[in-house]
Formats: C-alpha cells, structure tokens, sequence
C-alpha cells in the first residue's frame, strides 16, 4: 500500500510522523503500515506492538495492546 494518500491514512502530531524504529512501518489510521512518507513530513522514532514484544518482552509480559 505504498503511496497512498498519506495525510489522509497517517496520525499526524503536529505533523510529526511515528515511525517504528525496529522495523520501520509508520502509524497510520489502520495501525503500524509500511508506507512511504514525503519528505516535507518530520518523523520521528517510536515502536510498534510487535518490535515491542519482540524486543522487549522483560516490559510486556503479558500480550500488549496498541
């Protein structure tokens, strides 16, 4: 789903975008999406519930939710 209308899809914080810093997908309206992001977007590092779990498994020992 690459190029979609992302002003539309993606959760703007003061037009900051939340890009997992894992795994690279971005946070969308739908959830954690890999999509391309425009340049004249900032983006900033956050972590999706999988790279969460993942990598960090001693802070979520029990299932996360997003």
């Amino acid at each position: 789903m690459f190029g979609s209308a992302l002003p539309n899809r993606l959760l703007l914080d003061r037009a900051v975008v939340r890009m997992c810093c894992h795994c690279r997908r971005v946070r969308t309206v739908d959830g954690w999406e890999y999509e391309t992001v425009p340049e004249s977007l900032r983006v900033s590092h956050g972590i999706c519930r999988a790279c969460f779990e993942s990598h960090y498994p001693e802070f979520c020992p029990a299932p996360c939710e997003d």
